[in-house]
């Protein structure tokens, strides 16, 4: 059966689509018998001088289709060729009318897709935002002032049994705590005391008197006692209203569980901090542009806050990366000692709440009631009280460790019976400067024109030229069985549309 064959040297991928260019040289040829239309062998008729080894491709038009050259046959100075049919080629037209579902591409992808085919490396980066310092154990809070040994708050029972059970709260500073532990230690407050009770002619009921049993809590808090700025546990002059600002040198009754108290009166229970911070593109991973948002998240991107007295946290950074700012929302409850903390990402102007941890951000300052014992004024107004006054007023390094060991035995030798309420706190876990880290990993090289990126949607063929990965069961093709699972293999392995 003759026909014309033409042959071209063609350099095409293996599962490529392309098709012969114009040219090439076309010849008569003669089909052995049985033929085989898929992987026919074919003699050609030309000058048997003539090598035609360097042609690797062939179209047979009476057949419709394009064929590689498995092999040259030399038969008695007869030239044969044995073809195999190339299905991606001769059935390309049927091939891009195809609409199936498209794993990966080369020329559409979603860059919000994570792409798992490549390896990540050891490369990291890091980087962080560095978050407002709210307060400084042991030196100046964030505003640098010299209040910077913090607030002492005591729950004091208090005239008029307003608060919670009759109990007030109120704030001291160092200064104002020394001022107010003197006094009602002192001889003049004692005297009061008995006057107020008709006892001045009893001066042994002093022994009975003991006016810390009156303080329910005493805590000392790591924020400046200050209206100047926000970091602050008496925040803006608008939270809390100062009353009872008496110095003790006036005269007032400082009688059993009615105190007027010098300190400054917390009205409000809990202060409220909130800071922001734009989260800019400069945060993004460094290869998300090109390779896609997927590298934002994790574990390409993993995000962790360092905030002091809670820890580090792992935070949900696809939540963080894509924010158009962070809040960081302080409320510190001033009658507990404890204090929480909000993450807030706002997105399109909406909010959403990330993250929210609580812990005590207060430090327990231990107190001593003393109870009847028969040791004389002197030694308590002079001695052992007078320690533990100072003790009370410590800065932020000596309420890590409360009463001092040295002035405790100082008060045991003069008080042998001394009951202690509370523990000694500690500001360790209350260091650091707080800040929001991000490690990034770095991903190997990717082929896009080789490999493709996901796509995850459905496209017709033709309009996504280039390497492609798709469904295979989608495809339906009139063709022989043969082509069709070859084509349906290309389609399942990838291969090129051109």
């Amino acid at each position: 059966m003759p026909f014309a064959v033409r042959f071209m040297n063609f350099a095409k991928k293996q599962r490529s689509t392309a098709i012969l260019p114009p040219g090439g040289l076309t010849v008569n040829c003669t089909a052995n018998e049985p033929l085989n239309i898929l992987e026919p062998t074919i003699a050609l008729q030309w000058d048997q001088n003539y090598l035609p080894v360097s042609y690797n491709y062939a179209y047979i038009g009476n057949f419709s289709r394009y064929y590689w050259v498995r092999s040259w046959t030399n038969r008695g100075g007869i030239w044969e060729a044995q073809l195999v049919v190339d299905a991606l080629a001769s059935h390309r037209t049927q091939i891009g009318n195809q609409n199936i579902y498209v794993y990966r591409s080369s020329s559409s992808y979603d860059l919000k897709i994570a792409d798992n085919l490549y390896p990540a490396t050891v490369q990291l980066r890091k980087l962080k935002i560095n978050l407002s310092k709210l307060w400084t154990v042991g030196g100046a809070n964030a505003a640098g002032t010299a209040e910077g040994v913090g607030t002492y708050v005591l729950g004091i029972i208090s005239s008029g049994l307003q608060g919670l059970s009759g109990v007030q709260y109120y704030g001291f500073t160092a200064a104002q705590l020394t001022e107010f532990m003197d006094f009602i230690f002192s001889q003049t407050y004692f005297n009061h005391i008995l006057t107020e009770f008709g006892a001045t002619e009893y001066p042994e009921a002093k022994v009975a008197i003991n006016p810390l049993q009156y303080i329910t809590s005493a805590r000392w808090f790591p924020m400046a006692y200050s209206t100047d700025t926000k970091y602050t546990l008496i925040g803006g002059g608008t939270t809390f209203v100062a009353v009872g600002n008496q110095s003790v040198s006036d005269d007032h009754v400082w009688a059993a569980a009615f105190f007027d108290i010098p300190g400054t009166q917390l009205r409000c229970r809990t202060t409220t901090i909130i800071d922001e911070y734009p989260i800019t593109t400069d945060l993004d991973h460094p290869q998300a542009q090109e390779r896609g948002d997927w590298l934002n998240v994790s574990p390409y991107t993993v995000v962790e806050a360092f905030i002091p007295p809670f820890g580090i946290v792992p935070i949900d950074s696809e939540d963080l990366m894509t924010a158009d700012t962070l809040k960081v929302r302080y409320d510190i409850d001033v009658w507990t000692g404890m204090c929480s903390v909000t993450l807030i990402t706002v997105t399109n102007n909406r909010e959403r709440v990330i993250l929210k941890l609580s812990a005590a951000c207060a430090v327990d300052v231990p107190l001593s009631a003393i109870y009847t014992n028969p040791v004389s004024q002197t030694q308590l107004a002079g001695g052992a009280l007078k320690t533990l006054t100072s003790a009370l007023s410590l800065d932020a390094n000596g309420v890590m460790e409360g009463i001092k060991a040295g002035a405790k035995s100082m008060i045991d030798s003069y008080v042998p019976h001394l009951s202690t309420m509370g523990d000694h706190g500690s500001t360790v876990n209350l260091s650091g400067n707080p800040a929001i880290e991000f490690t990034q990993r770095y991903m190997s090289g990717d082929d896009l024109n080789g490999r493709g990126r996901p796509l995850m949607d459905k496209r017709q063929i033709s309009t996504i030229p280039g390497y492609i990965i798709g469904d295979p069961d989608e495809i339906s093709i009139a063709c022989t069985d043969q082509e069709l699972s070859e084509i349906r293999d290309a389609v399942r392995e990838g291969f090129y549309y051109e």
